[in-house]
């Protein structure tokens, strides 16, 4: 696997380690530069659910569409979870087991509303995210 194949809206199964503080299995790049990766989970957590404006970042990814989820899942648009994690796509290499899909059309439409109405996501972030898909 080289870096060239990691593109934006690519889903990927990633390595967890303990070093790593991913929650999930799976996450999308949503940028590449700066790197940017979203967390696919189960469902949202405790913290989330009671909280409004991270229940509107959490952008639900039916398993209909997507083949290699079990269930339905959720897209957290919360947090960029490369930052400590990966400090480029040549550190993601090294933890990508494989790349299962990619983002829809669809979701990809949803993520950018979600990304541009975003109480959480930094300025810089939200530009980059919308700059890349666009």
């Amino acid at each position: 696997m080289t870096p060239a194949r990691l593109k934006r809206g690519s889903i990927l199964r990633v390595i967890r380690r303990p070093a790593n503080p991913l929650k999930g299995e799976h996450v999308a790049i949503v940028c590449n530069d700066p790197l940017i990766i979203f967390c696919i989970n189960s469902r949202p957590t405790e913290f989330q659910r009671a909280r409004q404006h991270l229940m509107d970042s959490q952008l639900l990814l039916d398993n209909a569409d997507y083949d290699f989820l079990s269930q339905r899942a959720y897209l957290d648009c919360t947090e960029n979870v490369a930052r400590g994690a990966w400090d480029s796509r040549a550190d993601l290499v090294k933890d990508v087991e494989e790349i299962p899909g990619s983002l829809t059309r669809d979701t990809i439409t949803q993520l950018l509303r979600i990304v541009q109405d975003s109480q959480v996501l930094s300025p810089r972030e939200k530009h980059c995210i919308l700059d890349s898909f666009s």
